[in-house]
């Protein structure tokens, strides 16, 4: 495992080796690993893990296993990571960072540097992860100017006047 939300502790868990390599990227280091904390944030926020958790628990019984089996399909998958993208870019972008911009070479780094394709068949191919960032990016890139409208300086505010019912 690389980076990852373990719902037990309650933690982020970035490993030390994935840490290093993020923190390699120069002038982008804090917006990938901004990028990546933020992902695995939206994963706990929007409670992915409570398949994995409950069918663990429940794997005994039919509704177990059934929920073992779909939650680790690749449209499951393909689910919670674009969630996940989407939500963690939206955090970084929050909280100053470029998270979605640096997400791309962020992701090129840690998959080459684990051999993710070949050693975790079971995550998304580095080819179906771009794809899914890049959605992601482009939900954002309309969102994201509504949310900063909201969030003007009070010192613009008299030239944005309040709309009255």
């Amino acid at each position: 495992r690389v980076i990852w939300y373990d719902g037990e502790r309650h933690a982020v868990v970035l490993e030390e080796r994935a840490f290093d390599l993020l923190a390699g990227m120069g002038a982008d280091s804090l917006d990938a690993l901004a990028f990546v904390l933020g992902h695995e944030l939206a994963h706990c926020f929007k409670d992915h893990g409570w398949i994995g958790d409950f069918s663990a628990r429940a794997r005994d019984l039919d509704v177990g296993r059934t929920l073992l089996g779909l939650g680790a399909s690749q449209r499951k998958q393909a689910e919670v990571e674009t969630e996940a993208d989407y939500f963690g870019g939206f955090f970084g972008h929050m909280a100053g960072y470029d998270a979605l911009g640096v997400g791309p070479a962020a992701l090129e780094r840690i998959y080459a540097e684990y051999r993710i394709e070949e050693e975790m068949p079971e995550h998304p191919a580095l080819g179906e992860r771009r794809s899914i960032l890049e959605r992601a990016q482009q939900r954002l890139q309309e969102m994201i100017p509504v949310f900063d409208a909201g969030h003007i300086s009070p010192h613009l505010a008299p030239l944005f006047p309040a709309r009255r019912p």
